[in-house]
């Protein structure tokens, strides 16, 4: 035999001998070959990303829904008050309990738009500061201010704002002829004497003050003249007694004429017996002044947001820390 046939011959053989095992196990028993099967697949193109810019898309601004949208979408909002709103702002805007009146006094073209809150008066006679501040004697202002021609007054309790709205008729009058004599023309005479005496400034002379006080005091003893420019006279002179003369006792003759002149519990009942405690408290009499304050927030309840009540109330409680 040819030596290279043994020799393959021989190592057959042997190869032969040693899968012999291996392919009966095989045949006894499965074999789980861990074989990759992906490993021909042809690779697949990769994809870069578009360099492109997408811009977002710009939505239109939302507009606000209109009054006629939220009737559609709300029926009973016609019918029934928000659940939001308080009720006193369901209230009208006298009874509300911040609302303030604002009573605007013009001796000169100007507008006179007026509202609810705010009253514009044009004056025919008097000049709009002169006449704010004799106002401001027969009813307490929480404020007064302006200038010559336009002059204003802030009140908080309405029927103090309609009472000064009212008095304006008082004060706005012009100087009567020389020999009139009747009791219009003297209370006319004695309101253009304390605007006299408004005007002199701090000091006015003795001799003007004193024909003011004679001539307030005419008028607020006429019968002939009616209750209400009685009383004003009666406030006014006063006012100009504890002012200017600094007579406090001569000042309480006129404040109790004055109360006499006023109904029970009314604004200008308020308003006097303010003026009194302030001619006590002028004087020096501290006690008496917070037992008349006392007495102002016991009876005119009522009025409570006038200014004379809130003053009077921080009076007593000023006494209570002393």
């Amino acid at each position: 035999m040819n030596p290279k046939r043994a020799i393959f011959a021989r190592n057959l053989l042997r190869a032969l001998a040693l899968l012999t095992p291996a392919l009966g196990s095989i045949a006894c028993e499965d074999v789980d070959w861990d074989w990759e099967w992906r490993w021909w697949e042809r690779p697949t193109r990769r994809v870069e990303p578009s360099r492109r810019t997408v811009r977002p898309e710009r939505r239109a601004p939302r507009e606000p829904p209109t009054e006629t949208a939220s009737v559609q979408t709300s029926p009973s909002a016609a019918e029934e008050p928000s659940a939001a709103a308080s009720p006193e702002s369901l209230l009208p805007v006298e009874a509300q309990t911040g609302a303030f009146f604002q009573l605007y006094l013009v001796s000169e073209p100007a507008a006179l738009n007026s509202s609810p809150t705010v009253e514009r008066v044009k004056l025919r006679s008097a000049t709009a500061r002169f006449a704010a501040l004799l106002l401001a004697q027969l009813y307490v202002p929480i404020g007064v201010g302006g200038g010559d021609h336009q002059h204003y007054l802030i009140y908080q309790d309405v029927d103090e704002f309609r009472a000064a709205r009212a008095a304006i008729e008082w004060i706005d009058v012009s100087e009567p002829d020389t020999g009139a004599v009747d009791p219009n023309a003297v209370f006319q005479r004695a309101v253009r004497r304390v605007m006299d005496v408004l005007r002199s400034g701090a000091a006015p002379p003795r001799e003007t003050v004193e024909r003011c006080q004679l001539a307030l005091a005419q008028s607020a003893q006429s019968l002939a003249l009616d209750t209400p420019r009685r009383w004003a006279a009666a406030v006014l002179a006063a006012r100009l007694t504890m002012d200017q003369m600094f007579d406090y006792g001569g000042a309480r003759g006129f404040w109790d004429q004055a109360e006499r002149l006023s109904a029970a519990g009314s604004i200008e009942r308020l308003s006097v017996a303010w003026g009194r405690a302030e001619s006590f408290d002028l004087e020096g009499d501290r006690s008496t002044a917070a037992e008349v304050c006392r007495a102002i927030c016991d009876q005119f309840a009522p009025h409570s947001r006038a200014q004379a009540y809130q003053r009077a109330k921080s009076y007593v409680a000023g006494a209570v820390r002393r």
